[in-house]
Formats: C-alpha cells, sequence, structure tokens
C-alpha cells in the first residue's frame, strides 16, 4: 500500500469515526433551552452536531477522493484544513461551541470529533511528508 493511499484509509477512518459518534453513539443531546420571553429554542450543542455532520461528510469525500485519485499535494492540504475547521468547531470563541455544563453529551461528541480531526491530520501528514521526499532536487 503506498503512502497515498494508506492516507487515503487513515482520513477516511478518521471521517466515519466522526459520523458515527456524531449520529450513533455519542450523539448530542435533544434538549431545548427556555428564552426569557417563554419561548424555546435549540441549544447550540445541536448546531454544532448538524456542523460536525456535514464537515466529517466533506472530509470522507476528501479522504475518498485522496485514496482513488493521483498523488497530488493539495488534496492533502485540503484534508487538513477541513480537520483544523472540526477543531476549532468546538470552541466556544471561534465555531459553534458546545455546552457549558461538562455532563452534557456534545462533550463526549466533540471528544470524538476532535480525535478523529487529528487522526485526519496525521493521515494527510503522512501523504505531504512521503510525497515531499519523493520530490526531484534541484541542483
Amino acid at each position: 500500500m503506498n503512502s497515498q493511499k494508506l492516507s487515503g484509509a487513515i482520513s477516511c477512518l478518521a471521517a466515519i469515526l466522526i459520523l458515527a459518534a456524531d449520529k450513533i453513539f455519542a450523539p448530542v443531546c435533544k434538549g431545548t433551552m427556555e428564552l426569557a420571553n417563554g419561548g424555546e429554542c435549540m441549544m447550540r450543542c445541536h448546531y454544532y452536531g448538524i456542523a460536525l455532520f456535514f464537515f466529517a461528510l466533506l472530509l470522507l469525500a476528501e479522504s475518498v477522493l485522496l485514496f482513488f485519485g493521483t498523488h497530488d499535494f493539495k488534496l492533502p492540504v485540503v484534508i487538513i484544513i477541513t480537520a483544523v475547521l472540526i477543531l476549532l468547531l468546538s470552541n466556544t470563541s471561534i465555531g459553534i461551541g458546545i455546552c457549558a455544563k461538562a455532563g452534557m453529551m456534545c462533550h463526549k461528541t466533540a471528544l470524538w470529533g476532535r480525535i478523529g480531526a487529528v487522526l485526519a491530520i496525521i493521515g494527510a501528514g503522512i501523504s505531504l511528508f512521503v510525497h515531499k521526499s519523493q520530490m526531484p532536487q534541484a541542483n
């Protein structure tokens, strides 16, 4: 297995891990917040879960392209950018954020999202490192 296929496989597994965590084994809670006027709205973790799902789908598509595509250094960079966006998504001051209470389910979802994003960065980094070492050197 060459480095491109290894990188694509690792990133693909990371995307599947994020999707499974978001929808199957660590979904965000379905709670609502009561507003001052008596109405209710979804908590921020609901929107975090939706955004995480779409970023994970994007990461999955990029990973499949890397696995089956030609070796190019641009796609691993795009995968790393997508993974960094997944990491920033759970940060309250930069991204959507998650609930402030430590016991909420969204903290587990965010943990699995971060683990998957780091795996995707490692996978894409393998492809970049090997691609750089195989480039011809200028004399």
